[in-house]
């Protein structure tokens, strides 16, 4: 991986034996900037770990050439849980073939709640915003059972989640060979999470924006003239509109295949091409896979079910192929998404204005997605008049999802680059405050070191030769930990079986041995108070300025990098 393709070497600097105090502030200013300049670069940081750099300017000439006849149909698969983990060659052949001809990403799936459910995901597409269902919101509301004394104690915890309800279809579909027909999402206005202060909404000023609320991807699209076709459930609900109306469902891709399952060679029945290909927007519920030994064959469901989709698309329709949710028994983290184009090879990362970062997109950047292919976003080149604050509309929160730096990686070296930058969002988060608090304990440790006597019937005034050692051991230790933390990046610890006990050894080797070598620097400096704060600064300015240089490489792997599950 990238982030240890850089290996800086070692440095032996030689300091001034004339130190001034104007010298020692500027060293101290420069270490601070080197602290606060990584944090502040993090966003440009991050595609590092996709093995590219910042987003490509040439994608913009790219859409724009692509885009000239107007945007192309685009057909959005929607699966919960689907995980980097999840492909192979073996596995997921046709999800592997679009990789290799398609650009890809991490999908960030975060919602407003601590696990994004699967009607939880398809809500926030429609809205176009975060947004929570009201069963989330409830159990999350609810304290959970002490023991196990009911049986619904798994019911009310955080291992399950509100089914997508079904809608109701305006006209009987016929047999196996059904056209896409009106419906209505039942418990429309039911399903979001109700706004405790609607008595104080009503009463705010009229001139304030509202919240996006479910169904204005629906709205957008009616209002721009351009139908769509929802397949499935949760598709259903990212298209309806206010109401909860749909204009074009169809209950399942099985109602469009004759015989056999849908998915499979040969069982295309005659509304297959009509369903699938009038609209400009189209999306798909694929349903979830879930946890077990039930994950293989639904894998290989979703598998067959790409396979039809790519062979029976026309030339020019852009697929994306996107996990959308977790699954109940597992932690948020980043999944799949794929851009494929039929006919039309483009292996690149993908990206887009909301996250800022190549090869990482977010949950709403489809809803803005599917916008932009039904014509229902303004023209970024057109002149758009100032808006009227009296009568602003909520807007989406993501931006439509574009196509950035080349991918000069195999399908294989891909797919593990993901699986790695999900390792890194799994563990860097969940080992920061524990990173924190040993930091917060080698000082505390420290002071009480100096603070406390020696003994009660001995008392001293100054702490002997031993306590000042053990205590300017425990700071070295503390100030040394964030470069600590950068360097321990070259050890490439997320490719460890234990990522954890990778990190924890990667920092505590980095750590004492940063603190050796600004011990080392000290004694080169003359006697002064403050000569170990000025060598642990320049070491600290020092690694960070060669990690800058060289594209805060080490930064991508480091507990102080920026975060990649909350983009």
């Amino acid at each position: 991986m990238t982030a240890a393709a850089i290996y800086p070497g070692r440095v032996n600097p030689r300091s001034n034996r004339a130190l001034t105090v104007p010298a020692v502030l500027v060293v101290l200013v420069a270490a601070l900037l080197g602290l606060i300049g990584p944090t502040t670069a993090s966003a440009a940081a991050r595609p590092a770990l996709a093995t590219v750099s910042a987003p490509a300017a040439g994608a913009v000439a790219e859409r724009a050439t692509s885009a000239d006849p107007g945007p192309a149909p685009v057909v959005v698969v929607g699966v919960a849980g689907l995980r980097w983990t999840d492909v192979s060659r073996s596995t997921t052949p046709n999800l592997w073939h679009m990789i290799g001809g398609g650009s890809v990403a991490s999908i960030n799936v975060r919602t407003a709640a601590p696990a994004t459910c699967p009607l939880d995901a398809w809500l926030t597409l429609s809205a176009g915003s975060r947004t929570v269902s009201a069963g989330t919101a409830e159990r999350a509301a609810r304290p959970e059972p002490r023991g196990g004394d009911d049986e619904q104690g798994e019911a009310r915890g955080a291992t399950s989640c509100t089914p997508v309800p079904v809608p109701t279809t305006d006209a009987a579909q016929r047999g196996g060979d059904a056209a896409p027909a009106g419906a209505t999402v039942d418990g429309w206005a039911q399903l979001p999470e109700s706004d405790e202060d609607e008595d104080e909404a009503d009463a705010e000023p009229a001139d304030r924006a509202q919240a996006p609320a479910p169904g204005l991807l629906g709205e957008l699209l009616d209002e721009a003239g351009t139908c769509s076709t929802a397949v499935g459930p949760g598709a259903a609900v990212m298209l309806a509109r206010e109401d909860g109306t749909v204009g074009r469902y169809v209950p399942s891709l099985d109602a469009l295949a004759t015989t056999g399952v849908a998915g499979s060679a040969g069982t295309r029945g005659p509304a297959w091409d009509q369903a699938l290909t009038e609209c400009p927007v189209t999306v798909i519920d694929a349903g979830s896979l879930p946890e077990g030994p039930e994950r293989a064959s639904a894998l290989a469901e979703l598998d067959g079910t790409l396979s039809s989709l790519t062979r029976s698309l026309p030339a020019g329709t852009r697929v994306l192929v996107a996990g959308v949710a977790d699954t109940p028994l597992t932690q948020q983290g980043l999944q799949v998404v794929v851009d494929w184009v039929v006919d039309v090879p483009r292996v690149r990362w993908l990206t887009s204005d909301a996250s800022r970062s190549t090869g990482f997109v977010q949950l709403t950047d489809l809803t803005a997605t599917a916008a932009e292919a039904g014509g229902a976003l303004p023209d970024p080149g057109a002149e758009q008049p100032l808006p009227d604050p009296e009568l602003e509309e909520p807007t989406i929160d993501g931006m439509p999802i574009e196509v950035g730096e080349p991918r000069r990686t195999t399908v294989a070296r891909t797919v593990e680059n993901r699986q790695y930058i999900n390792v890194l969002a799994d563990t860097i988060p969940a080992q920061v405050p524990a990173f924190a608090g040993v930091i917060v304990l080698f000082l505390l440790s420290a002071v009480l070191v100096l603070v406390l006597p020696r003994r009660a019937a001995r008392p001293r005034r100054e702490p002997g030769p031993y306590r000042r050692r053990l205590a300017l051991s425990a700071v070295l230790l503390a100030v040394s930990a964030p470069a600590a933390a950068s360097l321990a990046t070259l050890s490439r610890w997320w490719v460890w079986p234990a990522p954890e006990f990778g990190l924890a050894l990667s920092l505590t080797v980095a750590a004492v041995a940063v603190a050796l070598t600004v011990r080392g620097l000290s004694r080169l400096l003359p006697a002064a108070p403050w000569r170990n704060a000025v060598a642990a600064a320049g070491v600290t300015w020092l690694v960070f300025t060669i990690d800058g240089v060289t594209g805060f490489t080490l930064l991508q792997g480091s507990l102080l990098g920026p975060s990649l599950a909350t983009a």
